[in-house]
């Protein structure tokens, strides 16, 4: 006879593990203030022009609402210039050619333009010239993904306390199926340990915020 019970943790165990991954993969569209620190910003500011033109916008202008073209120019800058007029009128104007980045992967790449999407320029009445201190340009994402870290923790916790209900389920049909005598589960709203550790992890994001306010 298999055992229910067997099953019943292999099946919670994998969809917690799908859940992580998913979330994981969604995650890894933030390291491209990283990626763009490490191989744009020599040349370009988000708000600002460096050797090379501002990147805020930049899929309002030329071909790169186009996200294959986008792919094709970052690989390789020299041959994607001789069948395009916008860049080759941008070598015109800086002097340049930009560096092809032929390693970087199209998740790569895409990770950079979100983060450049994400950061906004100041607000109508900001302080002059806040935008051109140094790492500033940095700041106006990172509040934005802060909460976002903070949205789908909270939504992971929830999704692993419904599994660990399931789990308990699971286990009582395959006890029950066994002839094995089990008390009714408790529902994860009324189980102590649940509340528990929901409470702790709610404690933990609110704090987290709290700090990151009072710094400022």
């Amino acid at each position: 006879m298999i055992d229910q019970r067997r099953i019943a943790n292999r099946t919670f165990l994998s969809l917690l593990l799908i859940t992580v991954l998913s979330f994981g993969n969604k995650l890894s569209a933030q390291d491209g203030k990283v990626l763009f620190t490490t191989n744009c910003a020599s040349c370009h500011g988000v708000l600002k022009k460096g050797s090379g033109p501002a990147l805020t916008g930049f899929e309002a202008r030329g071909p790169w609402s186009d996200r294959a073209k986008l792919y094709d120019w970052v690989h390789n800058p020299t041959k994607f210039m001789q069948t395009d007029q916008y860049t080759a009128g941008l070598k015109a104007q800086y002097g340049i050619v930009m560096t092809a980045f032929p390693t970087l992967s199209t998740k790569e790449i895409d990770a950079i333009a979100d983060y450049i999407n994400s950061v906004k320029p100041p607000v109508a009445g900001a302080a002059v010239g806040d935008s051109s201190r140094p790492g500033s340009e940095a700041t106006y994402g990172d509040s934005d993904n802060a909460i976002l870290y903070g949205v789908l923790t909270l939504i992971l916790a929830v999704i692993a306390l419904v599994m660990l209900q399931v789990n308990a389920n699971l286990r009582k049909l395959a006890d029950e199926k066994d002839g094995i005598g089990s008390n009714e589960p408790i529902p994860f709203y009324r189980n102590k340990t649940y509340i528990t550790l929901l409470t702790l992890r709610l404690f933990v994001v609110g704090g987290f915020f709290v700090v990151k306010g009072a710094i400022g």
